[in-house]
């Protein structure tokens, strides 16, 4: 299964450096009543079946509508047990895998809405000129389509689409476009999630706040294993920052392949205080040589931050989680543990933090470890 996952990002308060080329100051994180665990995005799996997605650590999980294997019922079942499932829909680039795709649409006989004098960077994908009625009319129907499979909400891809159009004379405001767009979706459901890929500087307009939900931020500190420009990091922070200070959800994912790559973006997430409760271990030093889940070398697996011991390898196990399982802490002031903020989400589970420091751990799950004990 290619997964591809990180963070759910916490509040974020407070300004930027003033030297945008700086990193930015570290952040408090104040009390919130908007808080999330960690979360899937996977939009290639075909084996994402209920039974997986039910036992699965996620309460935000991010699929293809038309891969994933589950029936309406099943999608409504994950909703009942605390999961929030958004389904992926373009809306800059018509996809020819969609049902939408007519065989017809060919070279020279493309609808009009179908911007072919723009390159795609994928032969599956075709720009859209997003404002047409026609195209708009598709994605309604779409839509609506999601709503009544029983979905929690929706990403929208795409939506720097608009950027394409700036520079050309064929639309004069495009970035108005399609925030009319994403307007004109979101009153189709008004009680449906409706969230956003990136196009952060969208968040300057009050339209565009108010009809949306959260924002995906994709390669905020990582393309690949390629680090971004700092003050392109600042940049995209300030608007995470006002969007989660309007309660906005934040999913923050990079997709670094590179081990090194992968410790320094969750450092840099903790550092930020934008994710302190992630649901993953904050493995970046392990006493001995980190080899993260599928390490079971004798060591103390300690604190990234202050050092502090927390889990003696001799009670890590194998589990079927992403993430390193351990039955017991090192000491009993190794860990602190608190209620989740939103119960539901995770009934069987209590917050832990670093027992010295209080960085986040991720969770201990109660009655899921060997012998029916707990499982961290």
């Amino acid at each position: 299964m290619d997964i591809k996952l990180l963070f759910v990002l916490g509040v974020i308060r407070g300004t930027l450096a003033q030297a945008d080329d700086q990193e930015e100051d570290d952040l408090s994180l104040p009390n919130s009543n908007v808080y999330y665990p960690a979360f899937l995005i996977d939009l290639k799996s075909t084996d994402l079946t209920y039974k997986l997605l039910s036992k699965s650590p996620f309460t935000y999980i991010v699929v293809d509508p038309d891969l994933v294997p589950m029936t309406s019922d099943e999608v409504i079942q994950l909703r009942k047990e605390g999961k929030i499932i958004l389904a992926y829909l373009s809306v800059g680039q018509a996809e020819k895998s969609r049902h939408y795709w007519q065989d017809d649409w060919v070279p020279g006989s493309f609808p009009r809405f179908i911007d072919d004098s723009t390159p795609s960077k994928s032969s599956t994908r075709m720009n859209t000129r997003f404002w047409m009625p026609e195209w708009q009319s598709i994605l309604r129907r779409y839509l609506q389509d999601l709503i009544s499979y029983g979905y929690s909400g929706v990403v929208l891809d795409s939506v720097d689409t608009y950027q394409r159009f700036v520079q050309q004379e064929e639309r004069l405001f495009p970035a108005d476009d399609m925030i009319a767009l994403i307007a004109g979706l979101r009153q189709q459901q008004r009680d449906f999630l409706l969230f956003v890929t990136n196009a952060v500087e969208l968040y300057q307009d009050d339209l565009f706040r108010r009809s949306i939900d959260g924002i995906v931020a994709t390669g905020t500190w990582y393309h690949t294993d390629v680090p971004i420009d700092q003050r392109n990091t600042n940049f995209t922070l300030g608007f995470l920052r006002k969007a989660r200070a309007d309660t906005k959800t934040i999913l923050a994912s990079d997709f670094p392949k590179d081990l090194t790559h992968v410790c320094d973006f969750y450092i840099k997430q903790f550092r930020k205080r934008l994710e302190p409760n992630s649901g993953t271990m904050s493995f970046c030093t392990f006493r001995g040589g980190e080899k993260f889940r599928d390490h079971f070398e004798a060591g103390v697996y300690a604190c990234s931050v202050c050092g502090f011991e927390l889990f003696p390898s001799i009670s890590k196990y194998e589990h079927s989680s992403p993430w390193p399982a351990f039955s017991r802490t090192m000491h009993p002031d190794s860990v602190k543990k608190e209620p989740e903020v939103i119960p539901q989400s995770k009934p069987n589970a209590l917050k832990v933090s670093c027992g010295q420091c209080g960085q986040g751990l991720g969770h201990e799950f109660l009655q899921d470890g060997p012998d029916g004990g707990s499982r961290f």
